[in-house]
């Protein structure tokens, strides 16, 4: 859909809804107003103009969005391989947990003040072992997690 003088509230109406906003949102941001809004900003959207210029729009934005990313995930790596050159191994860890968080594989472990949401994790430094206290169970005061966490 080209946008021209004659269809620019509606090529406005498609780009709110590609936004995600819903029909009569969208019909009211594109500027259309009256008593059947919302009956025809419903009839509108189900257009097949309008649902393959919101496909359109939709599209563009996933594949800008996953440029970007590839971009990102590209500099983290140059990153790594920086670090790992100047023998850094923190900051390549630092670059990796990057990756990581940018593919979506990278889950923030919740901390001891977390409502008891399940196990937390603490690392005992002066072992190097990892122990997991069971936060659910009621016998565990916050100052016994605090200790546990040193």
């Amino acid at each position: 859909m080209k946008r021209t003088r004659s269809n620019g509230k509606l090529e406005a109406f498609a780009q709110e809804l590609a936004k995600g906003k819903s029909a009569p949102e969208a019909a009211r941001a594109a500027g259309y107003e009256g008593t059947s809004l919302v009956s025809n900003a419903t009839k509108r959207a189900a257009s097949p103009r309008v649902r393959e210029r919101v496909a359109e729009l939709q599209a563009a934005l996933t594949e800008r969005v996953a440029m970007t990313s590839e971009i990102l995930i590209e500099r983290a790596e140059q990153a790594r391989q920086m670090a790992m050159q100047l023998k850094k191994p923190g900051e390549a860890i630092r670059a990796i947990e990057t990756i990581a968080k940018l593919c979506g594989l990278w889950k923030e472990k919740p901390d001891a003040h977390n409502q008891f949401n399940g196990p937390v994790t603490f690392e005992v430094h002066y072992t190097r072992e990892s122990v997991v206290v069971d936060a659910t169970q009621p016998q565990h005061t916050d100052k016994q997690l605090d200790i546990a966490a040193t």
